[in-house]
């Protein structure tokens, strides 16, 4: 028996733009059929700004006609597109703040005559700026990217499911756009996804609310993660997966239209790493170099990355871009023996001569600083895969300093240098 579960609530349209009272529909759903949940922060490989919007599928029983469409018995009073779905996460009758929050999508849902259930497909939140087209007149000539983005996400379509703040848009690199034809008459997100390349920022929703902000991390929230190794028994880690160099997300060179940027320094010691953008709303050959220039410092660098396994409950109180210490270091075990070596007691070449062999194939120094770019929930399990980068642009910006070192207070096997 476990304390932990999840419940799932449902917020039906009752008009169009309208939405009625939340109701709990737990019972309905079976949830361990529920998908893993994924939530991400242009997090994807040999790319920048690919985001991948989030979904879930929910398996329900659809005994009385409870989920159809055009059906009195439905909890769907006007339409099941589009009617509000929330999955949260609960241990010891705590609501956890890592919920999931979407959208019914008519695209993927379908029904099962033969043990009358139905299979919704769950779209996240996010995904109604996909649906909404930019009107002309929407922006102007000369508007800065971070002017840009409050107006193409202040619109009602997407605040009735959405919260905006204009506080919460932030970006890295704000210019003036050129030409704001090619960003109009196209899906908002699109203009949202390039205007967001532009200004080297990144999306992505808290809670409710839109959230557009730089690459730095969160330097007021610092979590510690620790591997089985740990010389004071904090292990939190479950798992260490697909630990790499990050060398599939470098970019030393980019060409935005006909303008070129090369950082020559990590070209002659890495090897040149190009990626090319197009960007129509962009004539002027100086911002151009702007935007070259920023995304190189970016990228042009290696930052270490991997994946991290970890309870739930642990994971959802962590936030994108919060610091992450990780100490996973090299375990050790007695060699031809299971006795614990103790200090001057082995005695050479007899049974008493016990001592310690490393073992293990990752090593992550405890002193090493990283980011949270993408989550991925699995509710079966009651565990959450954190991808996690290296923070910052440079090497110096990865280190994260735990205490201030002290004379006299520093304990050996305990890190304590500043």
């Amino acid at each position: 028996m476990t304390d932990k579960t999840y419940k799932v609530f449902l917020t039906p349209l009752v008009s169009e733009g309208t939405y009625g009272d939340e109701i709990e529909i737990s019972n309905f759903v079976k949830t361990a059929n529920l998908s893993s949940i994924k939530k991400n922060t242009d997090s994807e490989d040999f790319n920048i700004g690919d985001y991948r919007l989030g979904s879930i599928s929910l398996t329900c029983t659809n005994y009385c006609g409870e989920f159809n469409d055009n059906d009195p018995r439905s909890f769907f009073v006007y339409k099941s597109a589009n009617s509000k779905i929330r999955v949260v996460y609960f241990d010891s009758l705590t609501e956890s703040s890592g919920s999931f929050k979407g959208l019914v999508s008519d695209e993927g849902t379908s029904f099962s005559a033969e043990d009358d259930t139905a299979k919704l497909k769950i779209l996240a939140n996010d995904s109604i700026i996909d649906t909404v087209q930019v009107q002309g007149g929407t922006l102007d000539n000369g508007d800065l990217f971070s002017d840009a983005l409050k107006a193409l996400l202040n619109v009602p379509a997407i605040t009735a499911v959405l919260t905006f703040d204009s506080d919460e848009i932030e970006v890295a690199l704000d210019l003036a756009i050129d030409t704001v034809t090619p960003l109009s008459n196209i899906s908002t997100w699109q203009a949202v996804r390039q205007l967001l390349i532009a200004s080297n920022s990144v999306l992505y929703i808290d809670d409710e609310t839109i959230k557009v902000k730089t690459r730095d991390e969160n330097t007021q929230n610092v979590s510690y993660f620790y591997g089985p190794g740990d010389t004071l028994d904090r292990e939190n880690i479950i798992k260490i997966t697909d630990y790499n160099n990050g060398a599939q997300r470098i970019f030393n060179s980019i060409k935005i239209n006909d303008t070129l940027y090369t950082d020559e320094v990590s070209e002659e010691w890495i090897g040149l790493s190009q990626k090319p953008f197009t960007m129509d709303f962009i004539t002027d050959s100086d911002k151009e170099l702007l935007i070259a220039k920023q995304l190189v410092n970016q990228f042009r660098y290696p930052r270490l990355e991997f994946k991290l396994t970890c309870t739930t409950q642990l994971a959802n109180q962590i936030d994108f871009f919060d610091t992450i210490g990780v100490s996973h270091p090299i375990k050790a075990r007695p060699y031809r023996t299971t006795n614990a070596p103790l200090w001057d007691l082995a005695k050479y070449d007899t049974a008493e001569d016990v001592f310690p062999i490393d073992f293990g194939g990752v090593n992550i120094p405890g002193n090493l600083a990283f980011q949270i770019i993408q989550r991925i929930e699995n509710p079966k399990e009651f565990q959450t895969t954190l991808k996690l980068r290296g923070r910052g642009k440079t090497f110096d910006d990865g280190l994260l300093v735990f205490w201030n070192s002290a004379y006299g207070f520093s304990l050996y096997d305990v890190s304590t240098w500043g």
